[in-house]
């Protein structure tokens, strides 16, 4: 082999290792690392994306969202920040000098992401999951996840009812809806087991509520017709947790579930191709 083949396979050999290195790295966020406003996170497999979007409000309000890669609108499944937004454009996550996954702007004090478990050094790092679970991981254990923290939308693998936390603390799991349709500020309407966590109710703040489901002690049972049949619902009943949960039942189809800020239940599907459906379901 000549010199300058030589050095030719040296260089693809390097531009391959650090291409490979470099598409590794588009899940994760590690320290010295910053994800500014047009910059995202990817899962392993392309599935979801952790990111930046803005209000369509007359103001500037930034959160930090997790949506569908192939959903073109973006729409999040999930809000970090939602009654705390960055108040201009220059949004900048990163994990701060004491190990906390850290969302700042020019105008905002800085907001930690995973408020209620506070890493314990610096050498943290935070992943998007193929499932969308966002986690933060410390010496390779996970000390907390975005699943332990629900906004308005119910994605497979999350929980509903009395769910012992990655911080071992027992949390009562519910939804709350959007304020508006653009708003991501916590709503009025509110989607939650009831006190014996049996039935799936929705409710509105010091009003009524209204079941949409329940456990008949084998199979979960929704009080309407859902357009597909994906799910595979389990009920978890042991001395520390009893909650409702979800998988699909077919891996080329994604369904999923969000409660609408006017009081619907959505039901969406097909996400992965990028062809989304929806159907809504009226409670009140």
């Amino acid at each position: 082999m000549n010199i300058p083949s030589r050095a030719f396979c040296v260089f693809v050999c390097i531009f391959f290792c650090f291409f490979v290195c470099l598409s590794h790295a588009l899940d994760t966020l590690r320290p010295g690392e910053s994800l500014h406003r047009y910059d995202t996170l990817v899962s392993d497999n392309g599935v979801f994306e952790l990111g930046f979007f803005y209000s369509s409000t007359k103001s500037v309000q930034g959160y930090l969202g997790i949506w569908l890669k192939n959903d073109k609108k973006r729409r999040p499944l999930w809000v970090s920040n939602r009654n705390a937004p960055l108040l201009d454009s220059s949004a900048v996550l990163n994990i701060n000098s004491d190990g906390d996954l850290s969302i700042s702007d020019l105008t905002y004090v800085p907001f930690v992401v995973n408020y209620g478990a506070h890493a314990e050094t610096n050498n943290t790092s935070a992943t998007i999951l193929d499932s969308g679970n966002l986690i933060l991981m410390e010496g390779g254990k996970t000390f907390w996840q975005s699943f332990d923290y629900l906004t308005d939308t119910f994605l497979p693998g999350m929980k509903l009812g009395m769910v012992n936390m990655t911080n071992h603390q027992l949390e009562n799991m519910f939804l709350l809806s959007w304020k508006s349709a653009c708003d991501p500020t916590d709503g009025v309407l509110g989607l939650s087991m009831d006190k014996y966590n049996t039935q799936l109710n929705v409710w509105r703040d010091g009003g009524p509520e209204k079941q949409i489901g329940y456990w008949d002690g084998h199979v979960f049972r929704f009080l309407f017709k859902t357009r597909s049949d994906n799910y595979n619902f389990s009920y978890v009943l042991n001395s520390k947790e009893r909650y409702l949960t979800f998988h699909n039942k077919e891996s080329d189809t994604y369904s999923w579930f969000a409660l609408a800020s006017d009081g619907k239940i959505q039901e969406f599907h097909d996400g992965r191709t990028g062809d989304f459906g929806c159907e809504s379901f009226g409670v009140w």
